[in-house]
């Protein structure tokens, strides 16, 4: 429920009904997936929508390659948001809630991926329609600068570095 699923769902059954083609796949194995699953197919979204339990790590990297746009519509504030790196890493666009560690990243580097405000369907429908209206130049633009983020970024190299400074400073 935190993930922000039904908001997911409620965005795409608009984006469905104004027209717009693409299909949604849905990952992980929450306490409500089989409500999800009945929900879409109430909403007529059961062709539109996969709903996949649980995928290994080499399978989902495929998958996010495969993809266009990687989704993270939390409700609750998420602390880092390994969805959101995997995504830009893979130099897709993510689409994020404006709070917690998703935010921070996406502002970092802003044209490496689009932000909603938490909760509103009205945001993430028009931050979706908003990719799918982009060229191919500028989803690759801001595929690249999401991978170059992360690659400059969030290497072990540098954390490592930015650890041992921290805590240089802290003791002394």
């Amino acid at each position: 429920m935190y993930k922000g699923v039904q908001l997911l769902l409620s965005a795409w059954r608009r984006i469905v009904k104004d027209g717009k083609n693409g299909h949604l796949t849905i990952v992980g194995n929450g306490a409500q997936y089989q409500e999800y699953e009945r929900l879409a197919a109430t909403w007529g979204l059961q062709y539109r929508v996969t709903f996949l339990p649980h995928v290994p790590y080499h399978r989902l990297q495929k998958m996010i390659d495969e993809s266009e746009i990687v989704v993270a519509p939390h409700l609750w504030v998420e602390p880092f948001g390994r969805n959101v790196i995997e995504g830009m890493a893979r130099g897709k666009i993510v689409i994020a809630s404006n709070i917690g560690g998703p935010a921070e990243l996406i502002n970092l580097k802003g044209a490496a991926g689009l932000l909603f405000e938490r909760g509103s369907v009205d945001g993430l429908v028009r931050a979706i329609e908003h990719v799918f209206e982009m060229s191919i130049f500028d989803k690759k633009e801001m595929g690249v600068a999401a991978r170059d983020f992360v690659r400059d970024n969030l290497n072990m190299e540098k954390i490592a570095k930015s650890h041992e400074q921290f805590y240089t400073e802290v003791i002394g």
